[in-house]
């Protein structure tokens, strides 16, 4: 409805001034520009857009092959470490196995007893465990 009220405007406009015909010539030619440059800019922005992503792509590529190298440098070491602790954890399994496995007589010499609950400690310990006293 709008559209056809602004249509019989503009037939009256002209049939008044014929003259208005090159002015709305103009226009047309104007708004027909102002569309061109609107795309022009449109598909300008979208190429730019592209060549930032694709190279952004690219330094992303390069910054994974990066950081995989250093993941396995990381998982190296990991593993490397995890040898050690194993072969540590051995190790310190033996020695245990070892004071399991020493005579009662050896273990006697290591001990004392606490003298407020007469509980038998190690003789370095600073407290006993039971009863949170002091050996001495």
């Amino acid at each position: 409805m709008q559209l056809a009220i602004l249509l019989a405007l503009i037939l009256i406009a002209v049939i008044l001034a014929p003259w208005l015909l090159g002015v709305i010539a103009v226009l047309v030619a104007a708004y027909g520009l102002w569309l061109a440059v609107a795309f022009a800019l449109t598909i300008a922005a979208i190429a730019i857009g592209a060549v930032v992503l694709l190279i952004s792509r690219r330094g992303l590529v390069k910054k994974r092959d990066i950081s995989s190298g250093a993941e396995q440098k990381i998982a190296e070491a990991n593993r490397l470490y995890r040898a050690k602790e194993a072969a540590r954890r051995a190790v310190a399994a033996q020695e245990e196995l070892k004071y399991i496995e020493t005579p009662e007589r050896d273990k006697k010499a290591s001990t004392a007893t606490c003298k407020s609950c007469s509980a038998s400690i190690e003789k370095h310990s600073m407290y006993c465990p039971k009863c949170g006293k002091s050996p001495i």
